[in-house]
């Protein structure tokens, strides 16, 4: 899992259910955060639709009515594509970097937490009571049980402060990058200073996790062009053949 890699020993005596971070308080307040900071950052994501869009009721509409980071961010990269060419690339750069962090939340938010007989705080696939009915309806399977646990065990984790404390700060470093793109690349407005934002656009712009993917979608996007160039070409030749 993302937030850790420290597994549960399979001898852990573990619980799952509700009220259980009271054993962790400071865990519970890292998570809730992070939590927080990723809808900072989605609020920023429809503050930049609603930029390209001009508010239009009904776009805005369809845009919080899509479900997953995975297709607000394509209908926000089309949109960018369309309005804003210039920075189609960059925006698609900073989405694509911003993947890690939506998938880190979705696992906090989504997983199953529990606690150890120590107080320790453990995260468990969501699927996990899934996994447990399918397995015990098969043959042996009370036999089969308790290895069946490990199994299960081996694919959560153990968490703590450390882990929760890192969690937090990765998903506030997105929201930050995001929190940049929409005063640098969209704000409808500028203060009353007169300043450029410029700061900010170039730590967009040099991010190495930004600028490498940007890079690279520029590239796909040249030889997506040439590609129908040619397409287009050999279409035409073909109209022109009289045999």
């Amino acid at each position: 899992m993302l937030i850790s890699q420290r597994q549960i020993p399979p001898t852990t005596k573990a619980t799952f259910g509700n009220e259980l971070f009271a054993a962790s308080p400071g865990v519970a307040i890292e998570l809730m955060n992070a939590i927080n900071a990723w809808a900072t950052l989605e609020a920023k994501v429809e503050g930049i639709f609603g930029h390209l869009t001009e508010g239009d009721p009904s776009a805005m509409a369809a845009f919080k009515d899509l479900l997953g980071w995975d297709r607000r961010a394509k209908a926000l990269g089309e949109k960018v594509a369309a309005v804003r060419p210039e920075l189609q690339d960059h925006v698609a750069g900073l989405l694509n970097h911003v993947k890690e962090a939506a998938d880190l939340r979705n696992e906090i938010a989504h997983s199953l937490w529990g606690v150890d007989q120590d107080g320790q705080m453990l995260i468990s696939p969501s699927d996990m009571y899934g996994r447990v009915s399918v397995h015990a309806s098969g043959e042996n399977a009370d036999a089969e049980m308790p290895e069946f646990i490990s199994t299960l065990f081996r694919d959560g984790r153990m968490v703590g402060m450390a882990e929760a404390t890192a969690a937090r700060q990765a998903i506030e470093a997105a929201e930050g990058l995001m929190h940049a793109a929409w005063l640098g690349f969209f704000s409808p407005e500028r203060d009353e200073t007169g300043a450029s934002f410029e700061d900010l656009i170039n730590s967009l712009k040099t991010h190495p996790g930004i600028a490498e993917r940007a890079l690279n979608r520029a590239r796909w996007r040249a030889r997506e062009e040439k590609s129908k160039a040619k397409a287009g070409r050999s279409n035409l030749d073909a109209g022109f053949d009289l045999g």
